[in-house]
C-alpha cells in the first residue's frame, strides 16, 4: 500500500483486498499508427466495433493533442460491477484504495453526490453518472490528484439511438489531472477518457479511449490548447501503460470484492 491506514481503516472488513497480490497487464502498450486514431469529435465511432483500432495503442494528433487505445478482457467481471464500482468507490477512501494498492492512495466525493449514491429507489446506473470522484494516484511515481466527471452517455456526447443499438455500456467523461501539491490551476492536463464496455462469452471486454488536450464541454469535444499542460508523446506512453496495468487489476480484484461487499450499495 502506499499510504498509512488510519486507525479506523484497519478495521475495515475490506482491508483484506488491498493485501491481494497486485497484477499487471501481460504486454506494453506499443505505439499506434496516427491513421488509425479516433479523434473524440467522432464520439460515436468508438460504438462500432468494426471500425476502432483491433490492437491497444498510443500516438500523436496532428494537432497536437494525442490519443490512447487499451483493450482489455475481463473474465469474471459484469457490466453491472462496473458500475457499481465507480458509485462505491469514493464512498471511503479506502475503498478506492483497495483496487489498486500500488496506486490508488485515495478518493473521496461531495456529500451531493453521496446522497445520491445512497438513495435506495435508484439504479445502480443512475449512481454512477452525473458524479464527480476526486482521485489520488501514484503515476510515474508521483502523487497525482485527479477528478473524473463520470457522465451519462448523452452527456459523453454520444448519439442516443446509435448508443441504445450498439448494446455497449460507456463508462467515464472528462477527466483533470494535477500534481497533488501544485496550487497552480494552469498546471494541469485536461483529458476524455471513455471506456466502452462490451459482453463477452465469460466476462466482459473494455476498450478505453483517452483523448488529452481535450474537454467535454456542453456534450462537445473541444480542444483546449491554450491552458493547462499539454500532452507529450512520454506521457502519453506512461498513460497508456497506466490504463492497462490498472484494468488488469481490476479484473484480478473487482470479482472477488463485489461477491463480499455489492450489498453496500
Amino acid at each position: 500500500m502506499i499510504r498509512e491506514l488510519k486507525d479506523y481503516e484497519k478495521t475495515l472488513p475490506i482491508i483484506k483486498f488491498g493485501d491481494f497480490p497486485v497484477v499487471k497487464a501481460d504486454e506494453r502498450v506499443a505505439p499506434l499508427d496516427p491513421a488509425k486514431a479516433i479523434y473524440p469529435e467522432d464520439i460515436n465511432i468508438i460504438l462500432d466495433e468494426t471500425k476502432v483500432p483491433d490492437i491497444s495503442g498510443y500516438c500523436m494528433l496532428d494537432n497536437g493533442a494525442s490519443y490512447v487505445s487499451v483493450k482489455t478482457a475481463l473474465p469474471g467481471v459484469t457490466k453491472e460491477m462496473l458500475q457499481w464500482m465507480v458509485a462505491w468507490q469514493g464512498l471511503e477512501p479506502a475503498n478506492y484504495m483497495v483496487l489498486n494498492p500500488e496506486t490508488h492512495h485515495s478518493a473521496a466525493i461531495s456529500d451531493i453526490d453521496r446522497d445520491k449514491i445512497n438513495r435506495k429507489f435508484l439504479s445502480i446506473e443512475q449512481k454512477c453518472q452525473g458524479i464527480y470522484v476526486y482521485q489520488i494516484n501514484k503515476i510515474n511515481n508521483e502523487l497525482e490528484g485527479t477528478i473524473v466527471s463520470y457522465l451519462s452517455p448523452a452527456d459523453q456526447g454520444f448519439d442516443p439511438d446509435v448508443y441504445v443499438a450498439s448494446g455497449a455500456l460507456t463508462i467515464g467523461g472528462a477527466v483533470l489531472r494535477q500534481a497533488h501539491e501544485e496550487k497552480d490551476p494552469q498546471k494541469k492536463s485536461i483529458n476524455i477518457m471513455i471506456s466502452v464496455v462490451r459482453d463477452a462469452e465469460d466476462g466482459v471486454d473494455v476498450h478505453t479511449h483517452l483523448w488529452g488536450g481535450y474537454k467535454i464541454l456542453r456534450r462537445e469535444s473541444k480542444r483546449f490548447d491554450v491552458n493547462g499542460i499539454q500532452p507529450t508523446e512520454e506521457y502519453t506512453e506512461m498513460l497508456a501503460n497506466y490504463i492497462a496495468d490498472e484494468w488488469a487489476q481490476i479484473g484480478n480484484i473487482l470479482p472477488k470484492l463485489y461477491v463480499e461487499v455489492q450489498t453496500a450499495l
